[in-house]
């Protein structure tokens, strides 16, 4: 991206922010790039705050890779746990 590119991106970035979702600010954009081979497992975002995006450059109709995809977790997946007694959940116990 041109320097330009990069300030019109984070301009309507922050307009959409202020506009929709209340926000008047954003951290700073970064790229991740990956390559064949390469993987990001299941990761939280959170110091980033409440909302995040994923800007992605690939061509998805011309790709020849399987992912990339961002996935989701419903709040449920978070207490997973709460309902667990702490016994032994090994094959014999």
């Amino acid at each position: 991206f041109s320097e330009a590119q990069h300030g019109a991106l984070v301009d309507a970035l922050l307009q959409y922010g202020e506009s929709q979702l209340g926000c008047r600010a954003i951290t700073p954009i970064w790229l991740s790039y990956y390559t064949d081979g390469m993987m990001q497992e299941m990761h939280c975002d959170n110091p980033h705050g409440p909302f995040a995006f994923v800007l992605s450059l690939t061509d998805w109709e011309a790709r020849e890779f399987v992912g990339g995809e961002t996935q989701i977790l419903r709040p449920r997946v978070l207490d997973y746990w709460s309902g667990y007694d702490g016994q032994g959940m090994e094959h014999g116990d």
